[in-house]
């Protein structure tokens, strides 16, 4: 570890918090994930929703119905919850930097791992054009695909929004270093580029 250390922002434990036959709703009523956002995956639709107490609100205000959701991403800068929908409800984990304890959940960690170089790193969000439309929501747009609204800070003319995520990386015995797991933290509104797949 210490090679990676080297290359990368240096040795971290990962804190993991567990626990399966739990539903989405059940997950977000944990507070695990407090004022952060949302990623919510249904057979018809992909959503962006602000955490809010034990819901998920959209860019006007509404709450959004979590009862076809069958993954969801929720994150904070210090903390994601992963939900996955199963035959048992479903199974939730929390990952952090900072220790978790979370009644009823299982806690684990994991400290073989390094933050990758470059500490956090990004996506681009689709989007040739984003506008601020209030309350701490931009709206990137493209003619490819349907606008896209995430919270984020105010946007001016020109900029770009990106998914910022934490990488962590770890090395076998051979010294090869490969990530092995991606942390999302939040959306920052940058200067420049538009947004394409990445």
């Amino acid at each position: 570890m210490d090679e990676v250390s080297a290359k990368g922002g240096g040795s971290v434990t990962l804190y993991t918090a567990r626990r399966t036959g739990i539903s989405v709703a059940e997950a977000l009523s944990a507070q695990v994930v407090r004022d952060g956002v949302a990623l919510l995956m249904t057979p018809s639709s992909y959503a962006v929703g602000k955490v809010v107490a034990d819901t998920c609100v959209s860019a006007d205000g509404h709450t959004l119905d979590l009862s076809d959701v069958f993954d969801a991403r929720v994150f904070s800068p210090d903390i994601e919850l992963r939900w996955h929908a199963g035959a048992d409800a479903g199974r939730a984990v929390a990952l952090s930097e900072q220790q978790l304890t979370i009644p009823g959940w299982e806690p684990g960690q994991r400290d073989d791992v390094a933050r990758a170089p470059g500490s956090i790193e990004g996506y681009l969000l689709w989007g040739e054009r984003v506008e601020p439309i209030g309350d701490g929501w931009v709206r990137s747009h493209s003619g490819r695909v349907p606008p896209v609204d995430v919270p984020a800070a105010a946007a001016r003319p020109g900029n770009s929004v990106r998914l910022d995520v934490v990488e962590y990386v770890t090395s076998d015995a051979h010294g090869n270093v490969a990530v092995c797991e991606e942390r999302l933290c939040g959306f920052t509104v940058q200067a420049g580029v538009s947004g394409g797949a990445r």
